[in-house]
């Protein structure tokens, strides 16, 4: 509720989040207006209606839109214009001073008022619309729209719906934009035919309204909303994720007993996986903390150097695992800031991090430190994916995800960038992105107030046997833990089973291994687990192999295009290791059907 609106309903905005409408404002039930609010929460499409409300004796306009969650109404008094506009239909009956009364009343507000003979010529305008036509009066009576160099198609459109008036007496409402040389603008214009005492329409006044500002706000809510939506979801596929190991070495460890290196293996990847998970939840609150201001900074004079040095230590398994080179430049000398150790660590550590995620295999990240006068500039520079420039205005922002497609493979949360200036925010510092564009790398540079300086992958395991060969069994997953616990797990229970980390990969090996049954994670790196899917049914083996779709995306959608690639069935993660088993086992995945191949 906005300022406006709290006023005239002479209430706390701030108190009435949260509450119910209806409850709140007993008036309105039974009102004229209840029906439009519940037909738009009910219907989800924008409605627009006058209405005379009996409590203030006023007339209203009421524009009502759906949003995510919920509706939202603007609504202004209209009974000044409405009385204007039947005033107008006698001003051929007036005085010359109840004409100049009126045209002045309609001259002093921002909207733009008008009026049309029937051939749709302007017989007056407001001083707002000539205005923003910089013209005179003169200049603009007796014109019509084609006459006032309107572009051809506005104009044509414009011409018709003013006869659409006079033809069928009715109002006629619509949005369009228009660019002057003020610029270009959105605005709501409202034609209404005046009836003379014969019933016949004699003129059609109008009014428009800038609702520029109002349509940017409607854009930016619909942006969050939809932003929001994509946090929950990618939140929940990141979640899934680790999980889907975590119960995979849980499975392992269950059925190793006595088996002390394959235990080992199993807990390494639970702490791994949970470790993430905590780093996860930690950013979600800390992110929190920074929006409603209650980051609590313990803050003293440190070295920088070993404020790196735990960053490095923490972004050093992502960076390894990628095989990247780590270069850093920094001068032989001590720069000491007042700071947070732990939350600035924090900082570095996401950008390096960030780095690794976002460059390929075998990149390069640089860390240089540099003296700037009063300041050290720390920057975190690689030879990756790089940025669009457009993405380069909204990468800090909240829930921002550089990488939104199907084959998004480097997770995260789309918090950390947003969480880091946060925190150096907080120190006094800066950050900003660079980038020459798409497949140039990015840089990251960090700046922070100085108080004084100095010169001076998983273990290759071997199955245990357990009985008879059941199946041959292809996992694809970039999630190395992901696909190496399932692949232990596999082999543990009698199968045949080898891993791949893409969808390219899986074709290839496929093509010799020619597996019985296929488990494709489908946010892959180069092919997702559709395309991979489409490509095996293509194949003399593929054709009657079993596949198994294992992803964290759950939705209705992603099992229809599933389904549309031809893959049996649509598992999201994680799958409970003894489901999975009684489905190898069923006669979904029918002997007949594996064998028909061999």
């Amino acid at each position: 509720m906005n300022s406006e609106a709290a006023a005239w309903w002479k209430r706390d905005a701030q108190e009435l989040i949260g509450r119910d409408m209806w409850v709140e404002f007993p008036q309105m039930v039974g009102s004229v207006f209840e029906p439009a609010y519940r037909r738009v929460a009910r219907e989800h499409s924008p409605l627009a209606m006058h209405a005379f409300y009996d409590v203030t004796n006023l007339w209203y306009e009421l524009r009502i839109f759906p949003m995510n969650g919920g509706i939202a109404a603007s609504f202004r008094d209209t009974t000044a214009e409405r009385t204007a506009s039947q005033q107008l239909q006698r001003l051929s009956d007036e005085s010359d001073k109840q004409r100049r009364l009126f045209q002045t009343m309609l001259s002093s507000t921002a909207d733009f008022n008008y009026v049309f003979d029937l051939e749709g010529r302007f017989t007056y305008v407001n001083s707002a619309l000539l205005e923003l036509w910089q013209k005179t009066l003169p200049e603009a009576v007796g014109k019509n729209f084609f006459e006032l160099d309107y572009p051809a198609d506005l104009a044509t459109r414009l011409q018709e719906q003013i006869q659409q008036v006079i033809r069928t007496q009715e109002p006629m409402r619509d949005e369009t934009p228009y660019t002057s040389a003020f610029g270009t603008r959105a605005y709501e214009y409202i034609f209404n035919p005046v009836i003379d005492k014969k019933g016949e329409v004699e003129a059609v006044v109008g009014s428009t309204r800038d609702i520029t500002d109002r349509k940017r706000s409607e854009m930016a809510l619909r942006e969050d909303a939809k932003r929001k939506d994509e946090f929950i979801a990618t939140l929940a596929h990141e979640l899934r994720n680790p999980l889907a190991p975590l119960r995979n070495a849980l499975e392992v460890s269950r059925m190793a007993k006595g088996n002390d290196h394959m235990t080992g293996y199993a807990f390494d990847i639970m702490e791994r996986q949970l470790s993430h998970m905590v780093r996860l939840i930690d950013d979600l609150l800390d992110l929190s903390r920074l929006t409603t201001g209650r980051v609590e900074l313990k803050v003293q004079s440190i070295d920088l150097a070993e404020v790196l040095h735990s960053a490095i230590e923490t972004a050093r398994p992502h960076i390894d695992a990628a095989g990247h080179q780590l270069v850093i430049d920094a001068p032989d000398e001590t720069f000491c800031v007042n700071a947070d150790s732990t939350r600035l660590a924090q900082v570095f550590s996401n950008l390096l991090t960030n780095a690794a995620k976002f460059t390929p295999r075998g990149g390069k990240i640089l860390l240089t430190v540099q003296h700037d006068t009063d300041d050290v500039l720390v920057t975190v520079k690689d030879n990756g994916i790089g940025l669009e420039q457009e993405t380069l205005d909204r990468v800090f922002e909240m829930f921002a995800q550089v990488d939104t497609g199907l084959e998004r493979t480097h997770g995260g949360l789309g918090i950390g960038l947003s969480l880091a200036k946060g925190i150096v925010k907080l120190h006094g510092g800066s950050v900003v992105a660079r980038s020459a564009g798409k497949g140039f790398g990015s840089e990251f540079v960090v700046r922070l107030p100085l108080t004084g300086h100095k010169v001076g992958h998983a273990p290759s395991l071997a199955p245990v046997p357990r009985g008879k060969t059941k199946r041959r069994i292809l996992v694809a997953d970039d999630n190395i833990d992901a696909g190496g616990t399932l692949v232990v797990m596999l082999n543990l229970l009698g199968h045949q089973a080898v891993t791949v980390a893409d969808g390219l990969e899986a074709l290839k090996v496929a093509e010799t291994f020619k597996p019985d049954v296929c488990l494709l994670d489908i946010g892959m790196p180069g092919m997702n687990g559709y395309e991979v899917a489409r490509r095996m049914r293509e194949t003399s083996w593929g054709k009657h192999a079993f596949l198994i779709a294992l992803t964290g995306w759950g939705q209705d959608e992603d099992k229809r295009r599933s389904a549309e690639a031809g893959i049996n069935i649509h598992l999201v993660k994680p799958v409970d290791p003894k489901a999975l088993e009684a489905l190898l086992a069923s006669p979904l995945v029918s002997d007949e059907q594996i064998e028909a191949h061999h």
